[in-house]
């Protein structure tokens, strides 16, 4: 069974979310889909939906998809909690650095490893010299 948004409004949860999902189309309304790599925020909203964390947290936030869903989902009434989310372009570096406090949800979507560079940063991720390295 696929889930498919059929909701009007963005900020509620995709009627027939399962363990298999298909977003046809693409939402605008979140990151830039011109940054490499983006991921729709779709997904990532109907599980925040979905599971109702007080906290979320977001250490590779990337062009900051999950930070506008989590504004939205505020504006909404649908999310009342704490968020946090930085990257390595912000300063945060997961590889070294603890997230700073404890989340109930925590969305990682690293970059790709060899397909996207996104540095030229030793800690990049996308520069890893091979996939041991980059896991």
């Amino acid at each position: 069974m696929y889930a498919v948004q059929e909701a009007p409004n963005q900020y509620e949860p995709t009627k027939g979310l399962c363990s298999l999902v298909s977003y046809p189309e693409r939402c605008t309304l979140w990151g830039d889909s011109r940054y490499r790599g983006n991921c729709d925020g779709t997904l990532f909203k109907d599980l925040v939906l979905w599971y109702g964390p007080k906290s979320v947290a977001d250490p590779m936030l990337g062009s900051g998809t999950t930070a506008d869903v989590m504004t939205g989902l505020r504006e909404h009434g649908r999310f009342r909690g704490k968020f946090w989310g930085s990257d390595l372009k912000r300063g945060f570096n997961l590889l070294t650095t603890p997230l700073p406090g404890s989340f109930d949800f925590i969305w990682v979507h690293p970059p790709y490893w060899d397909i996207v560079r996104y540095s030229d940063a030793a800690a990049d991720l996308s520069t890893m010299p091979s996939f041991e390295a980059y896991r």
